[in-house]
């Protein structure tokens, strides 16, 4: 099906923003009511050194924000959507054993849960029951992500799984746009 692509060359950031993830103290949402089935996220700010550099990795001005996202140790994020049509993931704290699957759509959905402060707030993100894995992927290695495909991630050890999640900008908010840049050579820098 072809819902992700790796993009090897921002793997040089994960111990900078494995730094930053150990010194990091703001707020974290949950999308989902049971925090062991729910998607952790944190936005961070761009003055950040670590982030600063991503930026100036990409060739052009494409970057909407950047989040940490985390599920729990012998957790997992269920199938969803997000309200985004594309992201590019560095992996910080991962783990071979940790997968991410894309499922069948049987065309049952839900809004997903967004919890802030304890209070639930609306979202365009979706969320899905447990339906026929159509492929897995082990993320140990920075990648772009098809989220308007159904997916879900595993931890399946006793360990978070923590990446950051850079979000797109306006018509840069597309896989196949991506997908097409990074093989011209026109996303990053090298």
């Amino acid at each position: 099906m072809n819902y992700i692509f790796e993009i090897i060359e921002l793997n040089k950031f994960t111990n900078d923003l494995r730094t930053l993830y150990k010194n990091y103290f703001n707020k974290w949402v949950e999308y989902g009511g049971d925090p062991l089935t729910a998607l952790h996220a944190s936005t961070i700010s761009t003055n950040e050194k670590v982030i600063s550099d991503i930026s100036k990795t990409f060739k052009e001005d494409i970057i909407e924000n950047f989040k940490f996202f985390k599920v729990l140790a012998n957790g997992e994020a269920m199938p969803h959507t997000d309200s985004r049509n594309v992201a590019i993931n560095i992996p910080i704290i991962v783990d071979v054993r940790n997968t991410l699957s894309f499922y069948e759509d049987q065309g049952q959905n839900e809004e997903s849960k967004l919890w802030v402060d304890g209070k639930r707030v609306k979202t365009k993100a979706q969320s899905y029951p447990k339906t026929k894995v159509i492929e897995s992927h082990n993320t140990t290695n920075s990648f772009c992500l098809n989220t308007r495909a159904i997916h879900g991630i595993a931890t399946n050890c006793d360990k978070d799984r923590i990446i950051l999640s850079i979000s797109m900008k306006d018509e840069y908010n597309d896989y196949d746009k991506l997908k097409q840049m990074y093989k011209t050579n026109d996303l990053l820098r090298t």
